[in-house]
């Protein structure tokens, strides 16, 4: 099956190598494939996490349109977000409300726009959100506690960290925040420990040598379905 968006292409589900979604920012193409064992494998555990139920209504935008396959397999709507609806906060709620949007993947700062602005009744707006994941920036740890302020209890607000050639690498619930604030100097909020069949490390780039806790280093992932890229 081939599901066309933009100008971006998804092949499903194919025991070949699968063309991923790229940044339109990016000089196209490039030449990145996740293999079809880490894709499915990704897939499934992502069911498991996040299980949908007949309310499901999965909201997304051309920053993670890749996002629009994993609903529909399991027989659930998706609705795609326009570009100027989604940097307008105001619109951006109410196209969530009108859908009944039940989950998304956004980044921290579409997020932030939405929490600043004034006078958004969050609580009634994002009524029917179920998990909003945070992903493709880093995400202040301040904007957990934006969140908790204004939208709790009625949607969770997840990390999610992932990159092109591992697909999903960890997640980390932000919601509630913690009550202990002060086990980490940094500002910004955790992506959670690495998902099963993957190991992630912090490595000196020069000696190639594992950090010592709070050492800034480079990140590196390994799985089985690690792809090219």
């Amino acid at each position: 099956m081939c599901v066309s968006f933009f100008s971006d292409t998804f092949l499903l589900p194919l025991p070949l190598p699968l063309p991923l979604p790229l940044p339109l920012s990016l000089p196209l193409p490039l030449p990145l494939s996740s293999i079809f064992p880490n894709l499915l494998s990704q897939t499934t555990l992502r069911y498991d996490l996040f299980p949908y139920d007949e309310n499901t209504v999965v909201a997304s935008n051309i920053f993670f349109v890749w996002e629009v396959y994993r609903a529909p397999l399991q027989g659930h709507p998706v609705h795609i977000i326009p570009d100027d609806v989604l940097l307008d906060p105001k619109r951006f709620c109410q196209f969530l409300y009108d859908c009944k949007a039940t989950e998304m993947v956004v980044t921290a700062q579409l997020t932030k726009n939405i929490l600043d602005y004034p006078n958004l009744k969050l609580k009634s707006k994002l009524q029917h959100i179920k998990y909003w994941m945070l992903c493709g920036e880093v995400c202040p740890r301040s904007l957990a506690k934006q969140w908790s302020d204004r939208v709790l209890p009625s949607a969770e607000l997840w990390n999610y960290y992932s990159t092109w050639e591992s697909l999903d690498v960890s997640f980390s619930c932000l919601s509630p925040p913690p009550k202990r604030t002060d086990y980490s100097a940094s500002r910004y909020a955790c992506v959670g420990q690495p998902l099963p069949n993957l190991v992630m490390y912090i490595l000196d780039p020069k000696t190639m040598k594992i950090v010592p806790q709070g050492i800034q280093g480079q990140v590196y992932i390994g799985s089985r379905g690690m792809s090219d890229g």
